[in-house]
């Protein structure tokens, strides 16, 4: 755990995996959802309607089973794994036209 990390630091920025926990102070919700939506990263996330992020849970992690598309926003991840819309990663769509 590191804590007393500012808004722009590099363990607060950037999207770690491993065991870290990066700690900041906040005073109100408006300031943890600006901290929230302040990087270029958007996995997974709480509040709902408010972060930016390609997952929300609620009460229970991965509560949607393998039918809930689940993936990032901005640079965490690309596409969507689980559900229908994640065939789109495996498709590519092509036009082919004929003048007879």
């Amino acid at each position: 755990m590191i804590d007393r990390l500012e808004r722009d630091d590099r363990l607060v920025q950037e999207e770690l995996f491993g065991p870290v926990l990066a700690m900041q102070v906040i005073s109100n919700d408006e300031e943890a959802l600006a901290m929230a939506n302040g990087t270029d990263y958007g996995l997974c996330a709480w509040p709902a309607a408010e972060i930016g992020a390609g997952q929300v849970t609620i009460n229970k992690y991965f509560a949607g089973g393998i039918y809930a598309p689940a993936g990032g926003t901005k640079h965490s991840g690309f596409g969507r794994e689980k559900g229908w819309l994640a065939l789109d990663n495996y498709l590519r769509n092509k036009n082919v036209t004929v003048k007879l």
